[in-house]
């Protein structure tokens, strides 16, 4: 409990070429109507967060106009891929928010507050990439999401 206040939430994420390019391909190719998203792995450097890899949503994802829920065996997949390659740990997900604004939603909060409780993730925040696609343009923000604190994060590539 008292960890969120010795640890102060990331404030910069750079992302990697190849995982800015991963999300923006699969943003702008997704049904407009329909969220879409993945996992996100790198590595938590406490001051900032780098994502060296972001996933799709994998061949069993669930993609609803206010809901996505990733394929866990595909995430899983390349989250070992990651450890092993370069000792890549899972540190956030990125999705679509098709109508709404670029905030975590309530259900979101609770997802990613659900996540860290349960010692499912590496970072002591867990990283919200939220995505809009208008054509083949693409908007992001950053959120460091801790369980006391939401803390929007400057996205570097």
């Amino acid at each position: 409990m008292f960890s969120d206040l010795a640890a102060p939430a990331p404030g910069l994420v750079r992302l990697s070429a190849a995982a800015r390019r991963a999300i923006e391909t699969e943003a702008v190719r997704a049904d407009a109507n329909l969220e879409t998203g993945g996992v996100l792995l790198g590595h938590d450097l406490g001051a900032e967060i780098l994502v060296s890899v972001a996933g799709g949503p994998g061949p069993g994802a669930v993609h609803q106009a206010r809901r996505f829920d990733r394929d866990t065996l595909y995430a899983s997949k390349l989250a070992d891929e990651a450890w092993y390659r370069d000792r890549s740990q899972w540190i956030g997900e990125w999705h679509t928010h098709r109508t709404s604004s670029l905030m975590p939603s309530q259900v979101d909060l609770s997802t990613y507050r659900a996540h860290l409780r349960q010692g499912n993730i590496g970072p002591s925040a867990f990283l919200s990439l939220l995505v809009r696609s208008r054509g083949q343009n693409c908007s992001m923000v950053g959120w460091a999401v801790t369980q006391s604190s939401l803390e929007r994060i400057t996205i570097l590539s």
